[in-house]
């Protein structure tokens, strides 16, 4: 069985270490990035499966990101997290 590498990027270190433990703890491989650039580092340098960029993450730079992803050859699907209440975040694309 193939474990889902997935790169979670965003711009608060302790919402990011408790997202990325539970993933880790839902049997994902996780790998972190405090911002776009260190992101885009991670995309060239390792196979990652997904990305998911955190609503820390000014709007317009997710935009910009997902857009610089799709067009690329090598591109994996990118999910933008939108806070919704307090239990949760909804995903979209």
């Amino acid at each position: 069985m193939v474990i889902p590498h997935l790169l979670s990027v965003g711009y608060d270190p302790l919402l990011m270490r408790t997202r990325s433990f539970v993933l880790r703890q839902a049997g994902f491989t996780v790998d972190e990035a405090y911002n776009l650039n260190g992101a885009l580092g991670l995309l060239m340098s390792d196979s990652i499966d997904a990305v998911l960029l955190c609503h820390t993450v000014p709007k317009d730079k997710q935009r910009s990101f997902i857009q610089q992803r799709t067009a690329s050859d090598d591109c994996c699907p990118s999910f933008a997290s939108k806070p919704r209440t307090m239990k949760g975040t909804s995903m979209v694309a």
